[in-house]
């Protein structure tokens, strides 16, 4: 599991991005297949909190512990959320 942070400028602009986020799952999971062949996203969900937006990304990595795998994943991931907004 992995969990980056996004800040925006106020609530609205938090339950707005987590529902884009929401509705691009399957966006999000096919950047991290771009990354890895053998970790598998599982479910990415926002938690809101005030004007910040947890993402919980949910991995399998088979018989790899896979924690450079997940960071490598979700960074490439975030990248492309940003690149969209």
């Amino acid at each position: 599991m992995r969990v980056p942070v996004f800040v925006l400028s106020s609530l609205n602009g938090a339950v707005t991005f987590a529902q884009w986020i929401r509705e691009h799952v399957d966006k999000i999971r096919d950047q991290t297949k771009q990354v890895t062949r053998h970790g598998k996203l599982i479910s990415v969900e926002p938690v809101i909190t005030g004007n910040m937006v947890n993402l919980n990304f949910l991995y399998e990595t088979g018989d790899a512990a896979g924690q450079n795998m997940t960071t490598a994943c979700t960074w490439h991931a975030c990248q492309w959320i940003v690149r969209q907004m």
